[in-house]
């Protein structure tokens, strides 16, 4: 289950996973990532390993460098311009507001040279993912309603044949 920007930033030291499959050449979201929450139950599992994983601070903002599956850990070879990681909190956050004020500068010269026709794209790129994920889903709930009338069908004929008289009991005819 992805998470959101509130939840990003109170786990931006936990390990980054991807929640759900994600196109190489993405900017990496808070909605592209999973909750922290479940890692401990994974780990324990062996299904996922952390080992040199970034954090979600420093995956936020960065491009994805190739098409990964979903419960993927985020690695530095993954992750196109990701940040370093924050040593302490007041040099962090000084590094975090000069980042911002470069960003707002860059973003400034950005808006004037480009059209609107990339953000555009941008737009319909996200609305693409996310019918692509709800078409995922949904094709998944499908299968298992499939699955379930089976067995339920398969159980209906296994006990068929065996017909009780009125009143449940079976007498003995001897």
């Amino acid at each position: 289950m992805s998470i959101t920007a509130e939840t990003a930033k109170e786990h931006a030291k936990d390990p980054a996973v991807l929640c759900c499959r994600a196109e190489g050449g993405i900017t990496i979201q808070a909605a592209n990532l999973e909750d922290p929450a479940i890692f401990d139950d994974l780990v324990d599992s062996g299904l996922l390993k952390l080992d040199g994983t970034l954090t979600i601070e420093q995956v936020l903002g960065a491009k994805l460098v190739k098409t990964c599956d979903s419960l993927t850990p985020l690695t530095a070879d993954l992750v196109e311009g990701a940040k370093a990681p924050a040593a302490e909190e007041a040099p962090a956050e000084e590094a975090k507001e000069e980042v911002k004020e470069e960003e707002a500068t860059e973003t400034t010269e950005e808006v004037v040279e480009e059209v609107s026709e990339p953000s555009e794209l941008e737009e319909a790129q996200a609305r693409a993912e996310e019918f692509e994920n709800k078409y995922l889903r949904a094709h998944a709930e499908m299968q298992n309603i499939q699955r379930r009338a089976n067995e339920e069908r398969q159980q209906l004929q296994k006990y068929r044949s065996q017909v009780y008289p009125i009143g449940g009991k079976r007498k003995c005819l001897i």
